[in-house]
């Protein structure tokens, strides 16, 4: 039985059924139209997303003339990075790295270390042994990262101004008046950005910014996930910006003779100069020693410049930017020069009193020595221009004061040449053709931990720049090198301390105990008129004699060994090995062909060669030779190889190589110059003792022609010394 109100419920449900079923057929239909539409547009293929570009390591050569040290390890090759990172599908570019890294048990506890050069323009690669032999502190337990900058070096492309390069030597010693050699090489470098960009080269995107980028594409193609930063000079503005653009995997920042990007460089050029040189006499005249020993040093030094003035003389030498040797008048202006660039090299500093007395006396021998140009730089010629000049333009050159380059001239006319203009501010105006990003000139603000250094002395990057920059890094610690000058983190012990503890433990003040132990004192040098150092490298090019003797000794005797003994050490391939050996010899100059006789008999003549002839003969019972000079005739001859190769050796200084190699040895080493005039008869009695062994057939025909090879080294090693002034 149903109730009354439920029947009238169903017939009024009944009444709207209808409607509501209409209502739902109009909604499915209204879906389904929805539903076309949206269908066909997922039918459609996407646009792709645009993929990041990702940077990529791949493997290279290594430099070839580097000496190694065996628990050293390299690992060379390319960083491909994008030339315009606003063009992700555009030109890349590819950036040279060396990455060193410690061979040692130990595992790897500390990150890496990417060295960031100076310059602008300087190349790092090139720098490799400098770090092998003095950066130990930066490379054990960790890698070491050494990347030629975008333009630079081993790079590619490698921005190169043929026409600057070439035409600039000649211009400079033209008769053109000074604004006009200026007018002709902004000329020259505006006319090469132009031949770069007919290339396709962007020369806006070689800046400061960019580079920056391309010290995080280099972490990211290495996988580095955190990095610590050494930058000198132009580096440690580079690392400042590397802080400011990309501050979240740098794990500490060493700023070496420190540029803040506030500082308006070539406004205060000269001046920075006046002010070195005047620190160095203040120095002088507070220390006893100095200042009872060389009493009134600084007007010793402007008597020295006003002699000069009035009695120049000529200097010759060779200029490696010109590849050819130059006459230059040393007179006053060159001697301030020279004092004041001299305060950049932490090695010639506490010779500097000495040397500013001996000029001063009128001693011509030490004023040559003193100026003559010392590197220990590539023997190249290095072209870096367009690099050197957009990393300027487009970072800072545009910005100075026109005003106060022009002050900074006037008012220290003591430290330039009469013809002095400065070539980065009258080129910027015109390179750039974009404005120069406001925040190229702002303080760097970081809390990254930072350890600023600087060189007492420095002219070209003052303490006083350090403390500028230390007022908006929060976290940095910065001290100032006694007698220290330009980069004194490789160059100095304390320096060199001072970095080992800090990247340890960045997040403490590193033992500063070595600024008031051990510090550098004013000294004499002992002249010797005789020979200078043998630094091959000062050797490079030249007369056609050295032009032999470099690749022999620099290339030949390091590079080469070093490939036959890596080569021959896989005794499985000896087809290979002679052939490459063959190839390798046959690549060399003619005129090294027979030098090459020390190269193979040094190494293998009495440690290797001799003593398995001598094993064979017995083992097959022939005897060495009836006459009683052939025994004493080996043991003579072994042991004035041994003697002369010793002595060569010997005499490579190790340290103060500046000094060394430009004022000869200390007399206390001259005793010992005896041994080449030793030699020489020595030499003529061992090719004596060949003629008779051929003569007489002494030994087998192996033995004769071992010796012959053995008296011919002596022989042209004398002939190397002779070069060198250790004879005659």
């Amino acid at each position: 039985m149903r109730r009354r109100g439920a029947s009238n419920m169903l017939a009024g449900l009944h009444r709207w059924l209808p409607g509501v079923w209409l209502l739902i057929a109009a909604a499915v239909a209204m879906a389904a139209i929805a539903l076309v539409p949206g269908q066909a547009h997922a039918q459609e293929p996407s646009a792709p997303e645009p993929q990041a570009f990702e940077p990529e390591f791949s493997s290279g050569a290594c430099p070839e003339y580097l000496e190694v040290p065996h628990d050293a390890g390299l690992t060379c090759g390319y960083v491909t990075v994008l030339e315009d990172r606003a063009k992700p599908d555009g030109r890349v570019i590819e950036l040279y790295v060396v990455r060193i890294r410690d061979l040692s048990p130990i595992p790897f506890p500390y990150p890496p270390v990417i060295y960031l050069a100076g310059g602008p323009g300087g190349s790092a690669t090139w720098q490799a042994q400098r770090f092998l032999d003095r950066g130990r502190h930066l490379w054990t337990g960790r890698y070491l990262v050494l990347f030629d900058q975008r333009g630079i070096g081993g790079s590619r492309p490698r921005l190169e101004c043929a026409r600057y390069r070439d035409g600039y030597p000649d211009i400079r010693d033209s008769d053109l008046d000074p604004d006009e050699k200026l007018e002709w090489r902004v000329e020259a470098l505006l006319d090469c950005k132009r031949t770069h960009a007919d290339q396709g080269i962007d020369l806006g995107t070689y800046t400061s910014a960019s580079t920056a980028a391309d010290v995080a594409d280099i972490a990211s193609a290495m996988d580095f996930d955190s990095f610590n930063l050494y930058g000198i000079s132009y580096g440690t503005r580079l690392a400042l910006t590397v802080m400011r653009d990309f501050p979240a995997s740098v794990r500490s920042v060493v700023l070496d003779g420190v540029l803040p990007l506030q500082v308006r460089f070539y406004e205060t050029y000269f001046a920075e100069f006046a002010a070195a040189v005047d620190r160095f006499f203040r120095h002088c005249e507070a220390d006893p020693a100095c200042s009872s020993r060389y009493p009134d040093l600084e007007q010793t030094f402007w008597g020295a410049v006003d002699r000069y003035a009035a009695s120049p003389f000529t200097l010759e030498y060779y200029d490696r930017y010109a590849d050819r040797d130059v006459e230059w008048e040393f007179d006053g202006d060159s001697a301030a020069r020279l004092l004041a660039s001299s305060l950049r090299n932490a090695e010639v500093i506490p010779y500097l009193p000495f040397l500013v007395s001996e000029i001063a006396a009128g001693n011509d021998f030490v004023a040559d020595a003193w100026a003559r140009p010392v590197s220990w730089e590539d023997s190249g010629r290095v072209d870096r221009t367009a690099a050197w000049a957009s990393m300027w333009c487009y970072s800072d050159g545009s910005l100075h004061d026109h005003a106060r380059v022009a002050a900074d001239l006037t008012e220290n006319q003591r430290f330039l040449h009469p013809e002095t203009r400065q070539l980065v501010p009258a080129l910027c105006d015109r390179w750039n053709d974009r404005p120069t990003d406001p925040i190229e000139s702002k303080p760097v603000a970081s809390d990254i931990p930072t350890l600023l250094l600087s060189g007492q002395f420095d002219p070209t990057t003052p303490p006083k720049w350090a403390d500028l920059a230390a007022e908006t890094l929060s976290n940095s610690y910065s001290f100032v090198i006694p007698m220290g000058g330009h980069g004194v983190g490789l160059d100095t012990p304390c320096g060199r301390e001072l970095m080992w503890y800090f990247l340890h433990r960045p997040d403490q003040s590193p033992d500063s105990s070595c600024l008031a132990s051990d510090q550098p004192q004013f000294s004499d040098i002992y002249l010797n008129r005789g020979p200078r150092t043998m630094d091959t490298q000062d050797w490079g090019v030249g007369s056609s004699l050295r032009s032999t003797l470099f690749p022999v000794y620099e290339v030949a005797l390091v590079s080469w060994l070093t490939k036959v003994a890596a080569t021959t050490s896989s005794l499985s391939q000896p087809a290979v090995t002679a052939s490459w050996l063959i190839q390798e010899v046959a690549g060399l100059p003619v005129p090294t062909v027979w030098p090459l006789t020390v190269l193979i008999v040094w190494p293998l003549s009495v440690l290797t060669l001799w003593p398995i002839i001598f094993v064979v003969s017995r083992r097959r019972h022939v005897p060495s030779s009836t006459n009683r000079l052939a025994g004493p005739a080996r043991v003579f001859a072994g042991a004035a190889l041994l003697i002369i190769a010793g002595f060569i050796l010997w005499v490579h200084p190790g340290g103060d190589p500046d000094v060394v190699r430009n004022f000869g040895y200390h007399t206390s080493m001259r005793q010992w110059f005896v041994i080449p005039y030793l030699i020489a008869p020595i030499a003529i009695l061992v090719l004596y003792l060949a003629y008779r062994a051929w003569r007489e057939r002494w030994w087998s025909l192996l033995g004769r022609v071992h010796y012959t090879l053995v008296a011919l080294s002596i022989v042209w090693s004398l002939a190397y010394l002779r070069v060198w002034g250790f004879i005659g």
